[in-house]
């Protein structure tokens, strides 16, 4: 889910849409609701032309976006990122362009702010420009990450890590926090937050699944089954863990299957486990440690 600040959106004088329904539903991210149904507070763009610092909008429609309203988007120049409750989508417009103003379905449009992609505890720091901060930033989709890159490099960002997400390149820095104040407006950051480092949690999601209640009180161990992970990879291919020495039934590349896309950066021969997302989900589904249970990887 995408994040907001609890406040209006940027000032503004341009008129309200006039699509804007009774019911519709409030736009939520995670610092705001914006009820788009008041239009006196939460006036919608109209007419506008778009500069970089708004490059980055939200469009709510009459129901959920289907992939007409999607065309209808790219065809008028926005161009679809993530979808946001209730009804909307994070949508890129091109500095310059013209807002349009009669799209079908269409209840309200509106900047997604610098103010909505920072965490609440992380802005009280930008009181003390010189703190130094560990901080989780998430690109855009769509985002240019070598200039993304060269742009923090040069605001004096050090970029430790980064990962893939479904919404967004994931990335942990270490930066002034009077350096984060600039970077809020940039046009691919979506979101800020304090950095914490990942903890695996694999008991708790062993409890939660029921995997030990059923080997313990069924006797269900997996014998003889083949268990397919579709997902990052598993471990090392080169160098593969005794953990899983025969129990490799077959690993999948990502070329192999004929995906065009390669998010956990998957060859055609390779499986190799980049991220640990799928090793950790197998372990997960292991009843015991050394469980008679055999694999199938398919990296995608």
């Amino acid at each position: 889910m995408l994040c907001a600040l609890c406040v209006a959106l940027l000032p503004s004088q341009r008129a309200a849409h006039s699509q804007i329904g009774a019911d519709a539903g409030p736009i939520r991210l995670r610092r705001a609701t914006i009820d788009t149904a008041n239009s006196v507070a939460q006036p919608s763009l109209s007419a506008a032309t778009v500069d970089a610092n708004e490059s980055l909008l939200l469009v709510q429609f009459d129901g959920p976006p289907n992939d007409q309203d999607r065309a209808q988007l790219e065809a008028a120049g926005l161009h679809p990122l993530i979808d946001v409750p209730e009804q909307a989508l994070l949508v890129r417009a091109q500095p310059g362009q013209m807002v349009p103003t009669t799209l079908a379905g269409v209840r309200w449009i509106g900047p997604y702010a610098s103010a909505y992609r920072i965490a609440a505890d992380l802005e009280s720091q930008l009181q003390r420009p010189n703190t130094a901060l560990d901080v989780r930033l998430i690109a855009a989709p769509d985002a240019n990450l070598p200039m993304l890159r060269e742009a923090l490099s040069k605001q004096g960002v050090k970029i430790l890590s980064e990962s893939f997400g479904l919404t967004g390149t994931s990335m942990h820095v270490q930066l002034l926090a009077g350096t984060l104040t600039g970077l809020l407006h940039h046009p691919d950051i979506l979101w800020a937050e304090r950095y914490h480092m990942p903890q695996l949690l694999n008991d708790s999601a062993r409890s939660i699944l029921g995997v030990d209640i059923a080997h313990s009180q069924n006797g269900l161990d997996g014998a003889g089954q083949v268990i397919a992970i579709t997902d990052s990879g598993l471990d090392s291919q080169t160098a593969l863990s005794a953990d899983f020495s025969g129990r490799l039934v077959r690993g999948f590349g990502n070329r192999e299957m004929g995906f065009e896309s390669n998010p956990f950066e998957c060859t055609a021969n390779n499986w190799s486990d980049r991220h640990g997302h799928g090793l950790s989900l197998i372990h997960i589904s292991e009843p015991t440690r050394r469980t008679p249970i055999s694999y199938a990887v398919f990296c995608l």
